[in-house]
């Protein structure tokens, strides 16, 4: 048997905002995080099924480890904690003679983006990790983003201020198990509805805080089209009314999720006037520009990240609609249609 220590170091970034959901939201998905050791299980192709470890090393007590490979790109304008995620396994010699080392840790790098991707469904916005390291048996060694969910924050404010769509906290677990019962998900593909509507909310989280986020909406949608959407007709009117059908029904702000859809038909269809990608952002068509765009992201955002929650909720690995009437009219034959001939 062959002995395999991979390892994997982020800076935990404290939340940018001081509002209470936030802060409380940041310290409870650390806590779900470190809960959740015994019931995640990473499994791949290059290492055997294997519980990860999670641990916290509090600022300034780092391990030599990550001290001496530590990235240039140092976020030294944020104090951090430090996420320290590791499988401690061995693999038998012929696995061992058939994969190298290198393909090992590119499986543990991918797998370390699911956890992420799981862990912004469970709690979205809930930790940024920023740029670490990743190791396989203390060499090897490099750079590795993390991931920057607070990009998430105008999301869920936008559907904790309006009150739609809901949006939820989840167990990371059940999201886990829930993401790897779907097809070819441990492949990196999305090829199911479902599987779609997870590779387009993978586009839209971001690995740094400078990311671009121009084409969220269009991200957003394409997810929310591949749950929603039946063929190619009036897909904005089916989103209309099976959101509501799983997400219960809009009480107030009604046209939002209606405009919201408008806008990135316009968007894309080259009928909204765009700042050139130079132009200063404090001119008045800039910024007119960005926060439009930036509330129609919200709002689709905020009802993939709900929808998403929604299915893990109910255990759901299909989704289906039908129509049907509520108050059947009952049959009445018309007489005339009976009488015979007259006389």
């Amino acid at each position: 048997m062959a002995k395999i220590l991979l390892e994997a170091y982020f800076p935990i970034w404290i939340p940018s905002t001081a509002e209470d959901y936030f802060i409380n939201l940041h310290f409870d998905t650390i806590k779900s995080l470190l809960n959740s050791s015994e019931n995640i299980v990473f499994e791949g192709d290059y290492f055997p099924t294997s519980n990860p470890k999670f641990q916290i090393f509090k600022k300034g007590k780092y391990p030599k480890s990550y001290r001496e490979f530590r990235p240039k790109s140092k976020d030294k304008f944020r104090d951090h904690d430090l996420l320290y995620i590791y499988i401690d396994t061995n693999i038998s010699e012929e696995f061992n003679e058939n994969q190298n080392e290198f393909s090992l840790l590119m499986e543990f790098e991918k797998i370390l983006r699911d956890l992420f991707l799981a862990l912004n469904i469970a709690h979205p916005s809930g930790l940024t990790l920023g740029h670490g390291l990743v190791s396989i048996n203390k060499k090897h060694t490099r750079d590795y983003p993390g991931v920057f969910s607070e990009s998430l924050n105008f999301a869920v404010e936008y559907g904790l201020r309006h009150d739609w769509p809901p949006i939820l906290q989840l167990e990371l677990t059940d999201v886990w198990h829930w993401l790897n019962l779907l097809p070819n998900f441990k492949d990196g593909v999305g090829t199911n509805r479902f599987g779609r509507a997870i590779a387009a909310f993978s586009r839209i989280l971001k690995r740094r805080h400078f990311d671009d986020s121009t084409m969220d909406i269009v991200w957003a949608l394409m997810g929310l089209e591949a749950l929603y959407g039946h063929g190619n007709l009036s897909l904005k009117d089916q989103l209309i009314s099976k959101t509501q059908l799983v997400l219960g029904k809009r009480t107030s702000f009604k046209k939002h999720l209606g405009t919201m859809y408008d806008y990135r038909s316009r968007l894309l269809h080259g009928d909204i006037d765009i700042p050139i990608a130079h132009t200063f952002d404090t001119t008045p068509q800039y910024e007119n520009f960005i926060n439009e765009l930036e509330h129609n992201s919200d709002i689709s955002i905020a009802t993939l990240i709900s929808s998403l929650q929604m299915l893990v909720k109910n255990h759901l690995t299909v989704l289906s609609f039908s129509y049907k009437i509520d108050q059947p009219i009952p049959f009445r034959p018309n007489p005339s249609l009976n009488s015979g001939p007259t006389a």
